[in-house]
C-alpha cells in the first residue's frame, strides 16, 4: 500500500481537521473521519492517511486490556475514564 502525502494550507487545516485526543501529530478530518499523520513544514501541513476513526477506535479498544495488565504488573495506576 502506497501512502501519498498531500499538502494543506493552515487556513484549510484549521477549518477541516482536528487533533485526536491523546495525540499531538494525528488529526481527523471533521467531515470524512479519516485519520492522518500530520507534519508541519514551513507553514504548510503535510498529511498522510493512516486509518479511519472507526478502525482506530477498534485498535485502541483491543490494546486496552493489554495496557491495563501491563500497567498493573509494573505497579502503575491507570486513571478511570
Amino acid at each position: 500500500m502506497e501512502n501519498k502525502v498531500f499538502n494543506v494550507d493552515s487556513e484549510r487545516f484549521s477549518k477541516e481537521y482536528e487533533f485526536l485526543d491523546g495525540y499531538d501529530d494525528y488529526v481527523v478530518n471533521k467531515k470524512t473521519k479519516i485519520v492522518y499523520k500530520s507534519n508541519f513544514v514551513n507553514g504548510i501541513v503535510q498529511l498522510v492517511e493512516v486509518s479511519n476513526l472507526e478502525a482506530l477506535g477498534k485498535i485502541e479498544e483491543g490494546f486496552k486490556e493489554f495496557r491495563e495488565k501491563l500497567a498493573k504488573e509494573m505497579g502503575f495506576k491507570i486513571p478511570k475514564s
